[in-house]
């Protein structure tokens, strides 16, 4: 009978201490909450349910935090929270930190900011979120990981900043996000993992979006259109927002498209325009959008595309053409872009491309590689099935790579590999079955797979190599598999340092016509000589070509003139240099009443020019900074 008393005392204890104590306190000054919470007969170890009225400061809170454990609702609607002088602020960093038992808060109707970290880690915290109109800042994690928070979530219009990580993981909020039109800036991470609905209106006041800002976002729906007035966006800010199912309109102020910004966006639709602003296309930018499906037009100032950048972008139609402003084209940039089946063009300034730039590509046409490529990467076009016409390899390249044009099938002329490259690789042209004709302009052949030219019918195929070169190839392990090789002349140009120039193949005995001018950043070019000294130039109206020959070109360095704006100081003689080379500073100009300072390099005296490592590349103008004299009168 004693034991079974003593358990229903326990258990009885156990529902008292566990029972709900709600209580109301009126905090007449601030920082005196413990004593009105005494005088008002609470307990701060038991309070669940609390009501708080009148004045309080940071003090006061920190204690609900720290000395109340299972506080859990708390209702905050008729408080001021002030600083020293009465006045009225908002929570302060870490407020309620890691206060895993408070399920419901709501806040002062006076309330002005939220500070960082202010609900961080409140993991039962429930319910709507009901964030007052008069606040105007919102603080760096301020509700990081409040994951039962739920609805939706209007931020005040009064609001400029969402700092980083604000609503981070809080993947309970499945309403819609309302952004102010007041709103500026968003921090990085700060809706990262939330799962809104309905359409994401992004105001015209927002400048800059920051680094994942969206990333998992994947409820909102509709069309995305990014306002002119926003100039950045961090970083994989919409990655895996799948449920955007409409156009996506990107702001014409952008200059970069940052790395994976809209990766796995896998529903947006319509075509895709990169406005002119955009000089830089990131990694892996649009990977896997594969509804996008109308034309893709790429901006005329864009000179760089990411590895991976339109990767799996299946549904993309029409021609592809990358501007003049392209020089480099990174490795998967294109893969799979099935339906790209218009006609392919090339920037004429491109240097490199990518390894599987192209690969099962849609594009079609001739595929022009220009003299200023220097390096294709491995599968860079495999697979690109609609290429026709003839293939001509650009002499400014060294290597072609392992399966570079592999399953090339409808090439349907000649390949000619130019006197520059060094290496060929297996598998380059495998499966390239409608090549009639090869065309080397390589004295000694190099070295071969047996695959580099699998599927090439080596009995139709004609070989063309230099002249007195046939017994050589005849004898070279799998070039000698061509039944039909004969001889031509080849003449080369040499450019040394300039863009290359394409290799001729003349008749025997006859003058060539002057190719293009090459050109070097730098220098001038005079003419093309017979040898690497350049002493002697070749006519082209009398000299006859009789044998394989290479051409050299010469050129002269430019000079440029350097000009001293002293900005109302004494003249200083202009200098002349040649490209690329430092000069010496002249002798300090003097102004009265003034000390110089330094030469710059704009007028507003920005940047220093500084003499021994800054080089002359153009025509230069410096100007003089001054520091004002200052006197004693005694």
């Amino acid at each position: 009978m004693k034991k079974f008393l003593l358990t229903l005392c326990i258990a009885l204890l156990t529902i008292i201490a566990s029972a709900q104590v709600s209580i109301t306190v009126n905090v007449p000054t601030a920082g005196g909450f413990s004593a009105a919470l005494t005088a008002a007969g609470g307990n701060a170890n038991t309070v669940t349910d609390l009501t708080v009225t009148g004045l309080i400061n940071s003090s006061d809170i920190f204690f609900m935090r720290d000395k109340m454990p299972v506080l859990a609702v708390l209702d905050m609607g008729s408080v001021q929270i002030v600083d020293g002088d009465l006045n009225p602020v908002g929570f302060p960093a870490k407020a309620f930190y890691l206060k895993s038992s408070l399920t419901k808060i709501t806040f002062p109707s006076t309330l002005i900011s939220i500070g960082e970290y202010a609900f961080f880690g409140c993991t039962n915290l429930s319910g709507a979120l009901s964030i007052p109109n008069t606040v105007t800042s919102i603080g760096d994690n301020s509700f990081n990981g409040c994951s039962k928070l739920t609805g939706s979530l209007v931020i005040p219009s009064g609001v400029k900043t969402i700092a980083d990580g604000a609503f981070s993981d809080c993947s309970g909020l499945t309403g819609t996000l309302t952004l102010p039109p007041s709103l500026t800036a968003i921090g990085n991470y700060t809706f990262d993992g939330c799962m809104f609905t309905g359409n994401l209106i992004i105001p015209n006041s927002l400048v800059s979006i920051g680094y994942r800002a969206f990333t998992g976002c994947s409820g909102f729906t509709g069309a995305l259109t990014i306002p002119n007035s926003v100039t950045s966006i961090g970083a994989e800010a919409f990655v895996n927002c799948s449920g955007f199912n409409g156009a996506l309109t990107l702001s014409n102020s952008l200059t970069t498209i940052e790395d994976r910004l809209f990766n796995g966006c896998s529903n947006l639709t319509g075509g895709l325009t990169i406005p002119n602003s955009v000089t830089k296309i990131g990694v892996g930018v649009f990977t896997s959008c594969s509804a996008l499906n109308g034309n893709l037009i790429l901006s005329s100032n864009v000179t760089s595309i990411g590895d991976n950048a339109f990767m799996y972008c299946r549904g993309l139609q029409g021609s592809l053409n990358i501007p003049n402003s392209v020089t480099s084209i990174g490795s998967y940039a294109f893969w799979n872009c099935l339906n790209l089946k218009g006609t392919f063009t090339l920037s004429s300034n491109i240097i490199s491309i990518g390894e599987a730039a192209f690969v099962s590509s849609g594009i079609a046409g001739n595929l022009i590689l220009p003299n200023s490529l220097t390096s294709i990467g491995i599968s860079s076009f495999q697979s690109c099935s609609r290429l026709t016409g003839d293939l001509i390899i650009p002499n400014s390249i060294a290597t072609i790579p392992t399966k570079a044009f592999a399953y090339c099938t409808n090439f349907k002329g000649t390949i000619a590999i130019p006197s520059s490259i060094a290496s060929i690789q297996d598998f380059a042209f495998s499966n390239c079955q409608g090549i009639t004709k090869i065309v080397v302009a390589i004295n000694t052949p190099l070295p071969i797979g047996s695959s580099t030219f699998n599927q090439i019918n080596k009995t139709t195929c004609q070989l063309i190599v230099p002249i007195g070169s046939t017994a050589a190839y005849k004898a070279a392990t799998y070039w000698q598999d061509f039944l039909n090789i004969g001889e031509s002349i080849f003449v080369a140009f040499n450019s040394q340092g300039g863009s290359a120039i394409a290799d001729l193949t003349p008749s025997f005995n006859a003058t060539i016509v002057a190719p293009a001018n090459p050109t070097r950043t730098g220098y001038a070019f005079v003419a093309w000589y017979k040898e690497a000294a350049c002493t002697t130039p070749w006519n082209f109206t009398s000299d006859l070509v009789t044998a394989n020959t290479t051409l050299y070109a010469k050129w002269n360095i430019n000079s440029y003139t350097v000009t001293f704006d002293s900005q109302l100081g004494s003249v200083v003689a202009p200098k002349t240099t040649n490209y690329n080379t430092a000069i010496t500073a002249p002798a300090n100009p003097t102004r009265t009443g003034y000390a110089f300072v330094a030469w710059y390099k704009e007028a507003a005296c920005t940047n220093p020019w500084n003499f021994t490592s800054d080089k002359v590349t153009a025509n230069t103008t410096l100007y003089a900074k001054w520091n004002i004299n200052s006197y004693t009168v005694t």
